[in-house]
C-alpha cells in the first residue's frame, strides 16, 4: 500500500480542521493567507505506515527501519516554509498531524484519523 505524505504551512492557508492556535500567530499570519482553502503540498510517498509516521512525527527526510530498509521523501519537509500541519493518506484513511497538539510526544502530534 502507498502512504502519501502532505504538508501545509499555517503561513500559507488556514488549517483544515479546528485547532487552537496562539492568538498572536493568527493575527500575524491571517493576512498572508493566499486563499481560505487549505493548500496541501505532496512531499512524498512511501510503502510503510511505520516509515510514514516516523517521517511526519519527527520532521525527517529519511528513515531506516529495523530491517535496514531506507525510505526517502521526494523533497525536504521544510524546504520552502515552516509547516504546521501534515497528513498521511492511505486507502480511505487520512491521519492528520499538527504542531499544536498538546502534550505531544513528537515534534508533530497525531490529532485525527478519518476513514
Amino acid at each position: 500500500m502507498d502512504y502519501k505524505i502532505w504538508i501545509v504551512s499555517y503561513f500559507v492557508s488556514p488549517p483544515t480542521y479546528p485547532v487552537e492556535v496562539p492568538k498572536e500567530e493568527i493575527e500575524s499570519q491571517a493576512c498572508c493567507w493566499k486563499t481560505e482553502e487549505t493548500i496541501w503540498r505532496h512531499i512524498g510517498t512511501v510503502d510503510s505506515l511505520e516509515a510514514a509516521r516516523y517521517l511526519v512525527e519527527n520532521n525527517e527526510f529519511s528513515y531506516k527501519d529495523s530491517e535496514d530498509n531506507v525510505y526517502y521523501l521526494e523533497c525536504e519537509p521544510s524546504d520552502e516554509l515552516f509547516y504546521s500541519f501534515a497528513k498521511i493518506e492511505y486507502g480511505d484513511t487520512v491521519e492528520y498531524y499538527d504542531w499544536y497538539v498538546l502534550g505531544k510526544e513528537h515534534r508533530y502530534g497525531r490529532r485525527i484519523i478519518r476513514n
